[in-house]
């Protein structure tokens, strides 16, 4: 009986530290979650904009551990790639940049892909509490102003751009 509790117990501790990821990235594109936390390591799933996935809280350096249920797998993710603020529901409208030298990357946090200029518009494909995913790269979200359609005045709805 004590092995069960204990067994038990090592089970609920274990789901304790479990969380939910979203994948980002570009829509037509797929991130590689590998059998070990190496880019040589060999892939074993994947992961589109906007699956979920569970991280159960192993980390080892720029790589996270992930459960996959769509792929029925497992695997370690680049953290670059993961948010664990869920994905917002995008409203028909224009999204414009805010202010001059906003740096869109080719992750979250990663490379500068492109600096863009104060007033351009992006198309956005996914937007989460810190950072969208748009036509350009990854565009963190306070440096982003929205409008909707059918209305003359764009709102700061994401707060400063830093």
């Amino acid at each position: 009986m004590k092995k069960i509790l204990c067994l038990l117990l090592c089970m609920v501790a274990g789901f304790a530290h479990a969380e939910s990821g979203w994948v980002m990235c570009q829509p037509d594109s797929k991130v590689n979650i590998r059998q070990n936390p190496h880019r040589n390591s060999e892939v074993v799933a994947w992961g589109y904009m906007g699956d979920e996935i569970e991280l159960d809280g192993r980390k080892n350096g720029v790589w996270l551990h992930c459960i996959v249920p769509c792929e029925t797998g497992e695997g370690w993710i680049r953290k670059d790639y993961v948010s664990t603020d869920p994905p917002e529901e995008l409203e028909e409208g224009t999204y414009i940049i805010e202010k001059n030298k906003t740096l869109a990357r080719t992750s979250i946090g990663g490379k500068v892909r492109k600096k863009l200029k104060a007033g351009q518009t992006v198309e956005v494909y996914m937007v989460t509490a810190l950072w969208c995913v748009t036509e350009e790269g990854f565009i963190k979200t306070n440096c982003m102003v929205f409008q909707p359609k059918g209305d003359n005045d764009a709102e700061s709805i994401f707060g400063e751009c830093d």
